[in-house]
């Protein structure tokens, strides 16, 4: 058995892991998965054909997920249960036993992405089927994004895009491979060094479900916790 606080520290850690994929998947973001190592599967032969996982110190299981979950017939299985140990580690520079680590050490609180920078890409990929078709910049964005857009070299991407889609279906799937989760996270750091600083998994937890229209729980971290593993399992296992 674990103390406490080990217990209350993974307790975070799981929130903020939820809470980053509900988030995510608000953006319509269509290959939104869990990037949890110890608790995936794919078969061996797509496993062959897709050259096997790299060798990264850590972050090994995220570039994995996104590979094949972009290959199509990938999805969750909420019928059964897969346990990771809490226990602390500093094998790699993050992770779960990385963060465990850390709030063992002092942290008082694990903090997690804003959620303003999740509301912008919204925003941008609401616009996705307008964008096979317009040429035009595209409406409601924020300065911010617009700046990391071109930080990427977006228009450029865009174009390069269009003329290679004979469809609008063609075109949303070169799309979502350039823009990828990797992508988004970039974003979401860039937009954390220009004032969306990370705020309490509590709070950011709270704010989501406000949003959401959902009454939140008022009381304790295992009560939003349990709140979110319910809109995790919402989907169904095929």
């Amino acid at each position: 058995m674990f103390p406490p606080e080990v217990f209350t520290a993974i307790t975070q850690y799981e929130l903020h892991l939820r809470y980053y994929l509900q988030s995510l998947r608000s953006t319509l973001y269509p290959y939104a998965f869990h990037t949890v190592g110890s608790s995936m599967a794919v078969r061996a032969d797509v496993y062959c054909k897709e050259g096997g996982m790299n060798r990264r110190q850590a972050g090994e299981d995220f570039y994995f997920i996104q590979k094949f979950a972009q290959r199509g017939n990938f999805s969750e299985c909420n019928t059964t249960c897969v346990r990771p140990s809490p226990r602390s580690s500093d094998r790699v520079p993050f992770g779960t036993g990385r963060a465990v680590s850390q709030l063992l050490e002092g942290t008082e609180s694990l903090t997690t992405y804003h959620p303003e920078p999740f509301r912008m890409l919204r925003t941008l990929f609401e616009g996705l089927d307008e964008m096979y078709e317009e040429e035009d910049s595209i409406p409601g964005l924020t300065s911010l994004l617009s700046d990391f857009l071109k930080t990427q070299s977006f228009s450029a991407a865009l174009a390069e895009i269009r003329s290679n889609s004979a469809s609008l279906p063609a075109f949303r799937k070169r799309f979502w491979r350039w823009f990828s989760m990797f992508r988004i996270m970039k974003f979401l750091h860039f937009a954390r060094e220009r004032g969306y600083k990370d705020i309490p998994v509590e709070e950011a937890a709270m704010h989501f479900l406000k949003l959401k229209k959902t009454e939140p729980p008022e009381q304790t971290l295992e009560q939003l916790l349990l709140k979110f593993r319910e809109l995790d399992c919402s989907a169904s296992c095929p």
